[in-house]
């Protein structure tokens, strides 16, 4: 199920990128942290390549969420831009 479709932040050491990103979940909440959860982010305009590994996501839309994710691939080549990735532990709401 997709649970979030819209503009997010990946920050991973001092390389930060704006894009748009889908995240999905099997239950109806990123707030569980036992419930596993992925997406795919896509920079519009690849500069900076991001690392296989950890980095930091927040939604730029409301509900605001921002969460640890482990980028599982992230695309070069005809695949620039493209970033997938999973989540660790859940979404935290920022108020």
């Amino acid at each position: 199920m997709i649970r979030y479709q819209g503009t997010a932040t990946i920050r991973q050491g001092k390389t930060v990128i704006e894009g748009t990103c889908v995240v999905e979940s099997e239950d109806d909440q990123l707030a569980e942290p036992a419930l596993p959860w992925s997406g795919r982010f896509h920079d519009p305009a690849p500069g900076p390549n991001l690392e296989e590994g950890r980095a930091w996501l927040r939604f730029n839309e409301e509900p605001v969420r921002e969460g640890v994710i482990k980028i599982t691939r992230a695309g070069s080549g005809s695949g620039a831009g493209l970033i997938d990735f999973d989540g660790i532990g859940s979404l935290g709401e920022l108020r």
